[in-house]
């Protein structure tokens, strides 16, 4: 499933391009993510100037999403915000949707898990109830029986009839939710108008060895049903955001999100990582394009507790649909004709990167199960190394393979090669890839330097209050054509210091650093960097009261190309 941000979600499984996930619509409301020093005042102050109502705080600190009042276009609210000192980032609330192929002919074979091996690894474990695995979809058919045994309970709003007693029983915000949670309608009841999120269920977690319907690739474990999409498989990003959270909140180790879009979000990007305890196993999407150079999302948030899933087939070559992406797209799992539960205790196949994705999401709940103390880091290190190597995925995924379960669950992840505070490369380059077989050895690249500097721009606000410089500093946002380092210098001309004052500060140089700060950007885009001033520079700044300073921007890409910015920062009172 494909999620776009400011815009709706959608199913991941198109087979043409007439039929691939719908593009960003125009979204109606603003998500505004305020300063950690910004008080009520500033909120309030911000919000007026740009036309904008308070709809509701999100679950993120500071964020919060806005109504535009009648007149004031999204475009227009998000630009407002954005020169405010008081806020961070703005964007529309975008919409994600989810991409699917229905097949009107029912498939009696999942002959996916027998290509990932799953016969092998069932030897292995089938599951533990201990593990639960938030769905964020459409919604889950709590009726169908493949489905019904492995619905999770929310155990703070379960028993002694808090289930139905009106009340916030566990204080997370929201009443009765214990069967997990649905943002399109603001209820406790997440059913499925759709079929997609039902279909992803089953193919992760459905009950299996009862002799009846399909077995998902974890039998035992259990599903948190996360409605985020409608009866269209569209929904707001903003939804998105709280069920993550949701998600992170209540512990869960893993969530699928079938979700792709094309447009980048800082709310949900932000959302994720402060979920690090959770595994995101997310869609590719199905375009058919290359997400390296197009971008999708959730798909290409370049974090480490993120990873994204491709469409195999049976002979593991790649479908036209499934989109790919030699950085961005780490590995594929089986995603055309998949078997797996429908609504109204129904089965049915679907195809797309949406049906990919439970595949690895349901793998590593299995591996959780047998190693429950693994870390994020060391799970998705296990998955991406263990995979097939298959010519197909060769130079378009990071690993240039198909999952294989079996393989995964063979030994314990390595926890030391990922300690706590170890990272993983956000650009998804130095994941493990295993070795493959010299029938299918890639050819080695010949390497091309690159000469090329990336492209710079900033944004910000056309003057500033000296004391609001001095107290909280200044917030710029760069963008950067490419991955990039920045470094951003404040500085003062000596020529704004004379006479008497000159001599007592002692400026020596032409110009006098003031302020500084710095950032990276993992990929190409845009991120807010706040300038300080330093104590020294607060005193001097105050004594001297310079009516401007200069702003000097520094990009430099891997390859060690530079770029620079000259900009003006005129000060007020």
């Amino acid at each position: 499933m494909a999620i776009t941000a400011g815009a709706v979600l959608a199913l991941c499984a198109p087979a043409s391009a007439s039929e691939a996930a719908p593009a960003d619509s125009g979204a109606s409301q603003v998500l505004v993510r305020f300063s950690s020093d910004a008080d009520a005042a500033d909120r309030l102050a911000a919000r007026s100037q740009a036309g904008t109502d308070f709809e509701k705080a999100l679950p993120l600190r500071g964020l919060q999403l806005v109504d535009p009042e009648p007149g004031v276009s999204v475009g227009d609210a998000v630009a407002r915000l954005e020169h405010s000192e008081n806020v961070l980032y703005a964007e529309p609330d975008v919409i994600r949707s989810a991409a699917r192929i229905p097949n009107d002919t029912y498939f009696t074979q999942q002959w996916g898990l027998n290509m990932i091996g799953m016969p092998a690894a069932w030897n292995r474990t089938t599951g533990s109830s201990a593990v639960t695995v938030g769905v964020v979809d459409s919604g889950v058919d709590a009726t169908h029986p493949d489905l019904t045994p492995n619905l999770a309970r929310n155990s703070g709003e379960s028993g002694g009839g808090r289930e139905t007693n009106g009340l916030d029983d566990d204080a997370d915000g929201l009443v009765d939710d214990w069967r997990g949670w649905d943002w399109v309608d603001g209820d406790n009841d997440p059913a499925d108008p759709n079929g997609h999120g039902t279909h992803v269920a089953g193919t992760l977690g459905a009950r299996g060895n009862d002799a009846s319907g399909v077995a998902g690739v974890a039998w035992q474990v259990k599903v948190m049903p996360l409605r985020v999409l409608d009866a269209n498989n569209q929904g707001r990003i903003s939804d998105v955001i709280a069920a993550y959270s949701f998600a992170a909140s209540k512990n869960l180790p893993i969530v699928n999100a079938s979700l792709a879009g094309p447009t980048y979000s800082q709310a949900e990007h932000d959302a994720i990582k402060a979920a690090s305890g959770t595994l995101f196993v997310v869609g590719a999407g199905n375009d058919g394009r290359d997400n390296d150079a197009a971008g999708s999302y959730p798909c290409n948030q370049p974090l480490p507790n993120v990873i994204c899933v491709t469409a195999s087939d049976r002979l593991d070559g790649r479908p036209g649909f499934a989109s790919y992406g030699r950085r961005a797209v780490d590995l594929a799992a089986p995603g055309v004709d998949i078997v797996s539960s429908l609504p109204g205790r129904q089965w049915g196949s679907m195809s797309g990167t949406s049906s990919s994705t439970p595949h690895v999401a349901g793998t590593a709940a299995l591996m959780k199960s047998l190693y429950p103390q693994s870390s994020v880091a060391a799970i998705r290190a296990s998955l991406l190394a263990s995979v097939d190597a298959r010519p197909a995925f060769t130079g378009v995924t990071v690993t240039g393979g198909r999952l294989n379960a079996d393989r995964a669950l063979a030994s314990p992840p390595n926890e030391a090669a990922f300690p706590p505070d170890a990272g993983i490369d956000p650009a998804r380059q130095s994941s493990p890839v295993p070795p493959a077989t010299p029938a299918t050895a890639p050819t080695p690249a010949v390497a091309t330097r690159d000469t090329v500097a990336p492209l710079l721009t900033t944004r910000f606000a056309s003057s500033f209050r000296l004391r609001t410089l001095l107290r909280r500093g200044v917030p710029i946002r760069t963008r950067c054509s490419e991955r990039c380092s920045l470094r951003l210098e404040v500085t003062v001309a000596r020529s704004r210091v004379t006479g008497a004052r000159a001599s007592q500060l002692k400026i020596a140089s032409p110009n006098l650093v003031v302020g500084r700060g710095s950032g990276r950007l993992a990929m190409a885009g845009s991120r807010v960097v706040q300038v300080r001033v330093s104590a020294r520079s607060r005193r001097l700044l105050a004594r001297v009261r310079p009516q401007r300073l200069t702003l000097r921007v520094h990009a430099t890409d891997p390859s060690g190309n530079r770029a620079s910015v000259r900009r003006l920062l005129r000060l007020r009172g």
